[in-house]
């Protein structure tokens, strides 16, 4: 599926995440609060960094995470996005615009309030 087709004109949120690295696996839960705060009106999309489909399976069964999981299994995708660190964080405007990479673990109120400030 290309990015654009899952976007489906929406603004998105797309975190790289791993099995290794706790920061990503502590703000998981905090992603999918926002993500059943917002509902359709944001899409988020978790990218496995990396991995093996089952490890990013288990990580997405033992944190509760809902939204839509893919990989990216030779780190071609965070590559593009420009990302430095483990886990990025990439905020998409409804027109494709890339609005901003993070990298490093954020808090379901800090997402909250970059999706607020970048998306709306």
């Amino acid at each position: 599926v290309e990015f654009s087709a899952w976007r489906d004109g929406r603004p998105a949120v797309v975190n790289f995440f791993a099995s290794w690295c706790a920061p990503c696996v502590s703000e998981m839960p905090d992603f999918e609060a926002v993500h059943q705060q917002l509902g359709d009106e944001v899409a988020f999309l978790g990218l496995a960094e990396r991995e093996a489909p089952e490890e990013s399976a288990e990580i997405v069964e033992r944190t509760g995470v809902t939204y839509d999981i893919g990989r990216d299994p030779a780190g071609d995708i965070l590559t593009a996005f420009q990302g430095l660190a483990m886990p990025t964080t990439v905020l998409v405007a409804a027109d494709g615009t890339i609005t901003s990479v993070h990298s490093g673990a954020l808090t379901a109120d800090d997402l909250r309030s970059r999706i607020d400030t970048e998306l709306r």
